[in-house]
């Protein structure tokens, strides 16, 4: 396999976040973050009744064993001797794109500040379970708001910013490393849960995902003050589209 050098990574990461911006998601037939998904349905459908937080550990070791070799089948791919450079460049920044979700993490929240701008306070609390899970009948205009950024905030660390940190630091293999970390925050979406039937189940899922996440969550902090910083400079009259 072909070592791929800073610039080849730097386009790669640029250009998935054209994708991203500019088609958002792809079709959940050819999307392989849901092949993921399906193949932890599988699991958790097999699960034991016994031995549960056992079978929880093998289950994300599994997964992630999985989505490490889908991220290191695309690299050995696009790599192939006789593959045009763009062709390679376009196949890895689809599904490095997969990783993250920049558009479908914001697009629901430009729609919600429409509404908050127009009054139109029933149409928010319609929209906020998006975000919260919290009842929202009696949610003030000021709580639906911070609502959102809050939402926004953490969220764009585990769907956003960590698989492109993974991808950052581990280099040639920055893919495998997105796509390795990418199986655990699933896994933690789908059974990463105190309750029953999940308790045991995600465990290792759950305290997995808040390992990966300990880094990229302390430095979100940077990007937010700079966002902050940077808006702060804008007019104070700007509309933002939605």
């Amino acid at each position: 396999m072909i070592v791929p050098d800073s610039g080849h990574l730097a386009l790669v990461l640029l250009l998935a976040a054209a994708i991203d911006i500019l088609f958002g998601e792809p079709p959940a037939a050819v999307h392989p973050v849901v092949w993921i998904g399906k193949l932890i349905n599988v699991l958790i459908n097999a699960a034991p009744q016994t031995h549960r937080k056992a079978y929880g550990v093998a289950m994300a070791l599994c997964c992630v064993f999985f989505a490490a070799l889908l991220g290191y089948s695309v690299l050995y791919i696009s790599s192939i001797p006789g593959i045009p450079r763009v062709l390679a460049l376009l196949i890895e920044a689809y599904f490095l794109k997969a990783t993250f979700a920049v558009n479908c993490l914001l697009g629901p929240a430009k729609e919600i500040y429409g509404h908050l701008e127009a009054n139109r306070l029933d149409k928010v609390r319609e929209l906020l379970p998006i975000y919260v899970s919290r009842n929202t009948s009696k949610l003030t205009r000021t709580q639906m708001s911070s609502a959102v950024i809050e939402s926004v905030s953490e969220n764009y660390v585990d769907g956003v910013l960590s698989p492109i940190f993974y991808y950052t630091v581990f280099g040639k293999l920055g893919l495998v490393a997105a796509y390795a970390f990418k199986a655990i925050s699933t896994l933690d979406s789908m059974v990463g849960y105190k309750t029953e039937p999940y308790r045991e189940l995600g465990y290792f899922s759950a305290k997995s995902d808040d390992v990966l996440n300990w880094i990229p969550a302390r430095i979100s902090v940077l990007f937010i003050l700079a966002a902050a910083f940077i808006l702060s400079l804008l007019p104070k009259n700007r509309k933002f589209p939605h």
